[in-house]
């Protein structure tokens, strides 16, 4: 009995000697220093060694904009490093440009602290905060988008430029697809869902362009419009978007938490003719630059294209109608790339940059004269701006947003 508790007594003396050796070791190899961070010269904060760059800006209340939580793959959180070259991570090289990596430009979530670090960042980001919003009301637009009205602090609502986005965060949630309420109409589309099931252990953050109106922004209104995202039809036992399926099941009164306004995508200073060309929630950034420019009087042509597969996937289509009524240099354009042969469709068919190519770019006395503004599925822009492109438009008049897709 007395070699056992020997035996012991050595068991944990040995344990307790290497947990104290790791220690040590780890406070000589991650020292706990205080490293300064600049940005844009304005006096320096401290943050600690090792802490990514987008955990010590938020720390001290520079909301940069990450829809992945922090894993590279949104490219979003982008900063530029001045100084010594630092070399890029992984998921930098594939987010950013051999150009954009030259320029110093990095992602701030791969971006360890080891130093003292300068950076610098669009002043408008320096402006976003973090906030609560509360869901006022939801509904269905299309089956898979649904367009959520968030009251937001009214000096946060006043800062909006339209084009801009918002992210949002989702808390942790377990639920199933049979417990999302969904209209009559959409209910054949769904059939197929109810047995999908969201699962989020963690908190996550995703961003979503802000479709309001100025009437809506009067208000303290926030109008988005959530896409779920699903399983791609390859890879099916893969699970739904964790943010949007619980943004398609919170109900009126949910607190949700923000941070925001983001991202530079605006209308253009001067009187060029604007041509804008979305798919999706695309729609977003789009509704509020038609809405905003119309409202201030603008005179130049506006024109709007937009595409979608079938006549369930239209919205706002009676609003833009309105406006192209009521504003005689407004014109709304919808094509229909797979109509269903039972829905009556006298519009246009085919995919959207079709349609723009044959309807406005063959004919126009100067389309490489006009600002084009983009926001939707990456095929959709990459399609577009082959077309831009045989026009002759130069890249300097082409603005999108590739966010709220």
């Amino acid at each position: 009995m007395t070699g056992v508790l020997a035996g012991v007594v050595l068991l944990v003396t040995l344990v307790l000697a290497l947990s104290a050796a790791l220690m040590m070791a780890r406070r000589r190899l991650v020292p706990d220093l205080s490293i300064a961070v600049t940005v844009n010269d304005h006096a320096p904060f401290e943050s600690r060694f090792g802490t990514d760059l987008l955990g010590a800006l938020a720390a001290h209340d520079i909301l940069l904009p990450a829809a992945c939580g922090g894993a590279g793959t949104c490219g979003q959180c982008r900063v530029r490093v001045r100084g010594e070259p630092v070399a890029p991570m992984p998921a930098e090289r594939a987010r950013l440009s051999r150009a954009e990596r030259r320029a110093g430009m990095h992602l701030a979530c791969q971006l360890r602290l080891r130093g003292p670090v300068a950076v610098e960042l669009p002043e408008a980001l320096l402006g976003a905060r973090g906030f609560d919003c509360t869901l006022l009301r939801a509904r269905f637009l299309t089956p898979l988008i649904r367009e959520l009205v968030l009251e937001a602090p009214s000096d946060v609502a006043g800062s909006v430029q339209a084009g801009a986005f918002v992210s949002l965060t989702a808390p942790p949630h377990d639920f199933g697809f049979d417990a999302i309420e969904v209209p009559e109409r959409f209910a054949e589309d769904w059939s197929e869902l109810r047995g999908l099931r969201a699962v989020m252990t963690a908190p996550a953050t995703r961003a979503y362009s802000i479709a309001s109106t100025p009437a809506d922004l009067a208000q303290g209104h926030f109008v988005l419009l959530i896409r779920l995202a699903l399983p791609p039809p390859d890879r099916p036992r893969l699970p739904p978007g964790a943010v949007s399926s619980w943004l398609f099941h919170v109900e009126k009164g949910t607190r949700i938490a923000a941070s925001g306004p983001h991202g530079d995508f605006r209308a253009q200073a001067g009187t060029r003719e604007m041509v804008l060309i979305g798919g999706g929630v695309g729609m977003a950034p789009l509704r509020a630059i038609i809405h905003e420019q119309l409202g201030q009087g603008a005179s130049q042509p506006i024109s709007f294209w937009y595409g979608a597969r079938r006549r369930d996937d239209l919205y706002y289509t009676g609003e833009f109608a309105a406006l192209a009524r009521r504003y005689p240099n407004f014109r709304f354009e919808v094509a229909l790339s797979d109509p269903r042969p039972d829905e009556p469709w006298g519009g246009r068919t085919g995919f959207v940059h079709a349609a723009l190519r044959d309807g406005l770019l063959r004919d126009h006395a100067a389309p490489e004269a006009c600002d084009y503004y983009l926001c939707g599925p990456p095929l959709m822009i990459a399609a577009v701006m082959g077309v831009l492109d045989e026009a002759g438009v130069p890249p300097t008049r082409i603005f999108f947003d590739d966010f709220g897709s």
